[in-house]
């Protein structure tokens, strides 16, 4: 009878986990967030295929054949096509560099298109198949996206969709152009709704089939220790290869993904997953089917080793403080899961394993180039407060977001906005540049970016997954796996305290396999939730993302408008023109029709100058009006390419003056036979001088007294 009963259960299971059977029976809020979670990141892609500024030709044909092959991946094949794309993502990108002369996550679009595809093709678009205490918080966080991310890339366009291809407009101090700036949000965006996607595509799978092993991890640890031999590699003998400059430089390795950081966190987890793969795995397997052989044994055994020795050099070569504080967390668990299941030959010989592997990565260590973090932690003042600040703020990151938070604690400033907007606040607090990087902690990073309204689902999807950690009991078939498991899971919180290494998509797909993984191994025996408290779970979690669209989208329209921070942080800002050009030794830029501007006030005396270029200028005259929040300096006919020289006074104390220029036609100099294909309204070139009699030289002298808030 309990034989019966299984099976009954089991069949009931796998009834209820069928496509098609809950489909019928979800809530619609729970219908409304996967679907707009799978419609963003469909239309996310297709974006970034169509307005990145760094695509090539290659790339964009590769992506689209990545996505075509994810479509057509058969259900029967799709963990072993994950496998693929997962160690594509660890690989693939030093190639694409070196092949397209890009850096940065475009090299990621490859790949990470292809395992998009394949996931929207075998997943339900309506049903989240997460552990039911786990579902609600991540459809809310899945929704809050999926409703800010128009919101936010509009304002970094100001709401204008030429500026999705401007490349002369520059939205903040970080200098990047309005088109960089919104790739970079979508690609945030896309990295956490796919790592949700996956959770979910992980927990139906893995559920499905409680007792199997996910091929995809031996994806993960074969790739993380190719990738390591390619840093003992760069450690020993050469830097530069298959890296970039700006790591090489600092003398860390970043194996083959390109940044330090992220490889050393993958290289904290591949020892433990080998070990699972490998000994753990197989173990129970013999022993239900006779002894295996010496041989086969030994040779797990030595492959272990070797993956441990490898990656525990790689890590150390990497430089990185966070993936030592990983790896630290992650191997102590993996010591207190492991040294059960030994045999007492076994514990024998692990000890002089380990002295030998730590002689090893020594002999690696000592004969390598790169700093490695023993030197980097050496620089962390003694005392206690010092050293907290050095490694939970670093330099001025931490100090940036809680200004953010402080001036925006309801709904932050943007998801993905962090290391846009850290620059002008930087530029505000200290009048210097800032390094692109994130907040230097998790918690404050989303809590600056999400505010308490929109990081409540998310907040409370963490405190419940971490709970699930911690306070879980493993099953008793599975207990090594599952702690080891809870080891690398806790080690990637525990390192999100100094950094947000889940920012890079291969570790945030690791991290999100792991949760899935231990869902399964951790299983929560708690009784579903009522349909009454679901459903109120689902409007609360609705109401959240709704009101964190809502405020985010009436401080796109104030405080946090590109054309409002250019005024504040006192940034030079253009849109609806192209790139500065220099002629004759002045500094200039030509409009592609309606442009507008932001001059900080340097000084109180400017001089502007106007052209057109049109060659049938004199016998067409070009409209130009040329407007400000002080009142009106051109508004006339041009007929000569002469430009008109203005000489303007502003008020006292005023801080930038807000220009709109208006041309009543543009013109092509590929018409005329040059390979300019640009369209061309005028050029303009706005000087602030220190010498006032430089205005009264000028053809028109323009004192203004009095100025609005903005036009």
């Amino acid at each position: 009878m309990p034989a019966i009963r299984a099976s009954h259960v089991e069949a009931g299971l796998q009834t209820r986990l069928a496509p098609g059977n809950q489909d019928d029976h979800v809530p619609i809020l729970e219908r409304i967030s996967k679907t707009a979670a799978a419609a963003s990141i469909a239309l996310i892609v297709v974006l970034l295929l169509v307005i990145h500024p760094d695509i090539t030709p290659a790339l964009r044909v590769l992506t689209i054949a990545a996505i075509v092959a994810g479509v057509l991946t058969p259900r029967s094949r799709r963990s072993t096509v994950h496998t693929a794309w997962i160690v594509a993502g660890m690989l693939s990108t030093p190639i694409l560099r070196a092949l397209t002369s890009r850096e940065g996550p475009i090299l990621d679009l490859f790949w990470m298109a292809g395992l998009t595809a394949s996931l929207l093709r075998s997943e339900s678009w309506v049903h989240w198949r997460l552990p039911d205490r786990w579902r609600a918080p991540a459809g809310g966080v899945a929704l809050t996206l999926a409703l800010a991310w128009p919101i936010l890339l509009g304002r970094e366009i100001g709401f204008d969709l030429r500026a999705l291809t401007d490349e002369g407009a520059i939205n903040s101090w970080a200098l990047m152009t309005a088109p960089q700036v919104a790739v970079w949000l979508l690609f945030v965006v896309w990295t956490q709704l796919l790592g949700l996607w996956w959770l979910d595509s992980m927990c139906r799978e893995l559920r499905e089939t409680p007792d199997a092993f996910p091929r995809v991890v031996n994806g993960i640890w074969i790739g993380t220790t190719i990738a390591s031999l390619v840093a003992v590699y760069q450690g020993t003998i050469d830097l530069h290869f298959l890296s970039t400059p700006f790591w090489a430089a600092r003398a860390r390795a970043t194996g083959t993904l390109l940044d330090a950081n992220a490889f050393g966190v993958c290289a904290a987890l591949a020892p433990p997953l080998a070990y699972i793969a490998l000994c753990c795995r197989s173990e129970p397997a013999a022993s239900r089917e006779g002894s295996s052989p010496p041989v086969q044994r030994s040779v797990r055994n030595a492959i272990v080793f070797l993956v441990f020795v490898v990656n525990v050099a790689g890590l150390w070569l990497s430089g990185s403080r966070t993936a030592i504080l990983c790896e630290t967390v992650a191997t102590t668990m993996f010591v207190v899961a492991a040294w059960s299941s030994f045999t007492p030959r076994a514990r024998r010989i692990v000890p002089w394993a380990a002295v030998a592997a730590l002689a090893i990565v020594g002999i690696i260590v000592l004969t390598s180039n790169t700093i490695g973090p023993a030197r980097r932690l050496s620089d962390i003042p003694t005392g206690l407060r010092g050293a907290l600040s050095t490694v939970f703020t670093r330099g001025p990151y931490g100090r940036i977001a809680n200004e953010m938070i402080r001036d925006h604690p309801l709904v932050g400033i943007g998801v993905g906005s962090y290391q846009i907007l850290a620059a002008d606040y930087w530029r505000e607090l200290a009048n210097d540049q800032l390094q692109f990087d994130n907040a230097q902690n998790w918690l404050r990073h989303e809590l600056a970016e999400l505010g308490v309204i929109g990081g409540a689902m998310m907040f409370i999807l963490a405190a419940v997954v971490a709970w699930h950690v911690v306070m879980r009991k493993a099953r008793p078939d599975r207990r090594v796996e599952a702690t080891i498991v809870r080891g690398l899971a806790a080690a990637i919180g525990v390192a999100s305290l100094i950094q947000v290494p889940t920012q890079t998509p291969i570790v945030m797909l690791s991290f999100m396999l792991l949760l899935a993984w231990m869902a399964v191994l951790v299983p929560d025996d708690a009784r579903p939730a009522g349909t009454e408290v679901r459903s109120w779970t689902w409007l609360a979690a609705t109401l959240a993302a709704v009101a964190y669209a809502g405020g985010q989208l009436a401080l796109a329209n104030g405080s946090l408008a590109v054309m409002e921070r250019a005024r504040r942080t006192h940034l030079d800002y253009a849109v609806g023109t192209y790139p500065p050009e220099v002629a004759d030794g002045i500094r200039f830029r030509w409009t592609s029709g309606d442009a507008r501007f932001v001059w900080p006030a340097k000084t109180r005396w400017l001089v502007v100058r106007v052209w057109a270029q049109h060659p049938d200028i004199t016998v067409r005259p070009v409209h130009i009006t040329l407007t400000t929040n002080c009142g009106v300096l051109v508004d006339g006919d041009f007929t000569s390419t002469m430009p008109m020289r203005l000489g303007v006074t502003l008020p006292e104390d005023q801080g930038a003056l807000e220009a709109r220029v208006h041309v009543s036609r543009t013109w092509r100099p590929s018409d005329h036979g040059s390979s300019d294909e640009r369209r061309l309204g005028v050029a303009i070139v706005a000087e602030f001088v220190a010498d006032p009699s430089l205005t009264l030289l000028q053809d028109r002298h323009l004192p203004l007294s009095a100025c609005g808030p903005g036009i």
